[in-house]
């Protein structure tokens, strides 16, 4: 569904762009103002039919709708003096945008690099905190772990070569570890 508002964005200017290009032909040859505003709306039907199936059997079904509890969930552990190191992407941007913390990311480090971050970290004056979306990316760095965030979630399909046709479960999680 992310992508319909960018084919009607495109859509109308196309349109715009066609018939305006056409209007002044047009006027050059005296057509009829009727037949000026056929145009414009053909070239949307065209551009927006194709979208019409995919789009009324997606619209009725709620997707997404455990994200913004996930969200509060995430943001509620963690405390003002947090800095977060992240071991995968997954929760960058909410840790980031809506709970307003600073975000490190450190994609499978090993040991002494961790143990380095989490020192110049404390050497700030905030506690370190690692976040990760399992609890397996926790386990090497040998820290008590709490889950934070474990749901099941509907989402689109994300289909490339052909039409969605449902939804996708996709089990969210989040791990938390004070090191």
């Amino acid at each position: 569904m992310e992508v319909l508002p960018a084919v009607v964005l495109f859509a109308t200017f196309a349109v715009a762009r066609a018939s305006r290009t056409w209007r002044y032909a047009a006027i050059a040859r005296s057509a009829r103002p009727a037949l000026r505003m056929l145009l414009p709306a053909l070239l949307m039907t065209a551009a927006l039919v194709p979208a019409v199936p995919v789009y009324a059997q997606l619209a009725p079904l709620r997707t997404e709708l455990g994200e913004p509890r996930a969200t509060a969930a995430g943001c509620q552990t963690l405390r003002p003096n947090d800095s977060v190191i992240l071991l995968d992407p997954w929760w960058a941007p909410t840790i980031r945008d809506e709970g307003g913390l600073p975000v490190a990311m450190l994609t499978d480090p090993p040991l002494p690099r961790m143990h380095s971050v989490v020192a110049a970290v404390r050497a700030t004056d905030r506690e370190p905190v690692l976040l990760a979306s399992t609890m397996s990316a926790l386990a090497p760095h040998g820290v008590t772990v709490q889950k934070v965030v474990d749901q099941w979630e509907q989402h689109d399909q994300h289909q490339l070569l052909k039409r969605p046709n449902g939804l996708e479960r996709e089990r969210l999680q989040c791990w938390l570890a004070r090191p």
